[in-house]
């Protein structure tokens, strides 16, 4: 799953007789076990996700946290969870970047052996959540066939401890603090176009640190490689 683009999925209220605070999962890219079998030796690369956070429809109040007004509903970018069986094999999630509402913006549940999540680049929605990692454990599956590294985003939340986390980047959301991701990147924290992701020269995120999505920022800048035109 090669260098697409999965961009505003427009995530709707759906509400029915059985359950007023239905919603459609419009998510970037969902995986789940059935009848005993998971989705094995898959690699996501290159892609590019983003949820424009102005257009998605608000929760109704009784379906929001504290009965909020303001709650929008998100979209989820790489999510691999619910595993069948021995859990998730053979998975490489490299070289993405997404700007994603949603917590979950990359969830892991279940990778339970050579599973490599690295050189992606995550971010929030400005002024808002999103941008981070979550390793959690729901079945009997663990994470310890997982690996995290050489990563740019706002967290990393490991539930079960048991996965291989290294040489990732957590930046700053905070305006006037060290490593604020307003000063890292050349969009300073937007990511409506590819180009927004691209890293200040010279920053501790430049390419030659090898964080976040080098090897398709950097074809992408060159020149080396094109992106469908997203806002089109």
């Amino acid at each position: 799953i090669e260098n697409n683009v999965f961009y505003d999925t427009l995530p709707r209220n759906i509400p029915n007789a059985n359950n007023p605070c239905e919603y459609n999962h419009t998510d970037g890219l969902q995986m789940f076990g059935l009848n005993g079998f998971n989705p094995r030796n898959i690699t996501i690369r290159g892609n590019y996700f983003y949820d424009d956070p102005s257009n998605n429809e608000i929760r109704p109040p009784s379906c929001s946290p504290n009965g909020r007004t303001d709650f929008r509903l998100t979209m989820q970018g790489i999510f691999l969870s619910d595993p069948a069986g021995g859990g998730y094999e053979g998975f490489v999630v490299e070289d993405n970047f997404l700007q994603i509402g949603s917590p979950n913006t990359i969830y892991i549940n279940g990778a339970t052996r050579d599973t490599l999540v690295r050189n992606n680049t995550l971010l929030p929605w400005q002024g808002g959540s999103g941008g981070t990692i979550r390793v959690v454990q729901r079945r009997s599956q663990d994470n310890r066939g997982l690996t995290l590294q050489n990563n740019v985003s706002a967290g990393i939340a490991d539930d079960t401890r048991h996965s291989n986390i290294s040489n990732n980047f957590i930046y700053s959301r905070t305006s006037g603090t060290s490593n604020y991701l307003g000063n890292l990147f050349q969009g300073s924290g937007a990511g409506s176009h590819w180009q927004h992701f691209l890293p200040v020269p010279g920053s501790a995120i430049d390419f030659g640190n090898n964080y976040g999505a080098v090897n398709r920022l950097s074809d992408l800048s060159d020149g080396r490689a094109e992106i469908p035109n997203s806002d089109e």
